[in-house]
């Protein structure tokens, strides 16, 4: 008796569309977390400060980021205080740490205040903070090399 045939060997081909898709994804995850990564981070002209160290990622959960911005046209003015990319007055800005601390008690306000803001604007914020409950405030400084003023 013969020995059963083999079957005929069937065609392999690659469907990449699949792999495609996922790449695409990632693409546009990266491109938005890019985006609120720079929302978050407005560029000021920050304090220096020779014991700054670099805080983990981790370490910071839930956070608010309040940037605040003076107009150097104006000295006088007030400054604008920006969360996201949002101007907010203080009474909003007293609303949403609320709001935040409300969802999370153990929410971290980060204050981005530039070199030369009066201490009185940034204590403003500090008063909110401590009022809404919040004990977690960071101070975004630039790292100060040895004496050197970045």
């Amino acid at each position: 008796m013969a020995a059963p045939k083999p079957p005929d060997a069937t065609p392999l081909s690659l469907n990449l569309a699949p792999m495609v898709d996922v790449v695409m994804c990632l693409i546009i995850f990266f491109m938005l977390a890019t985006k609120l990564v720079e929302r978050e981070n407005l560029p000021l002209d920050l304090p220096a400060a020779s014991t700054a160290r670099e805080a983990d990622k981790r370490e910071l959960g839930r956070r608010v980021v309040i940037n605040v911005q003076t107009d150097p046209s104006a000295p006088a003015r007030p400054p604008r205080y920006v969360i996201g990319d949002r101007p907010l007055g203080l009474p909003a800005i007293a609303v949403r740490l609320e709001r935040e601390h409300e969802r999370d008690a153990q929410v971290r306000c980060v204050i981005r205040a530039e070199r030369e803001l009066p201490y009185a604007y940034v204590e403003s914020l500090l008063l909110i903070c401590a009022r809404t409950g919040i004990a977690n405030v960071t101070f975004g400084v630039a790292r100060e090399e040895r004496g050197e003023r970045p």
